[in-house]
């Protein structure tokens, strides 16, 4: 009967690190994904900024609402 305590205990452990380990890859997902956005307004800030100059004050804040997708299309429009 023992044994199969130890057996469950052990099985229960390599659960939670599993579901740790899925947990700490999700978010460290969602970082890089947050931070490809990021650099993503930055480079089409800088982009718009060297070919028109000065830009609206409302651009930047229409770009903060773009989604990942659609930062890739216009990234890779230029």
């Amino acid at each position: 009967m023992s044994d199969f305590i130890i057996a469950g205990r052990q099985e229960i452990i390599q659960m939670l690190e599993l579901a740790t380990e899925s947990k700490q890859t999700r978010v460290d997902q969602e970082g890089l994904e947050d931070g490809r956005q990021q650099e993503g307004r930055s480079l089409i800030l800088r982009l718009l900024t060297r070919k028109f100059g000065q830009i609206d004050p409302q651009i930047p804040s229409q770009i903060e609402s773009l989604s990942l997708e659609q930062l890739e299309a216009f990234r890779r429009c230029y």
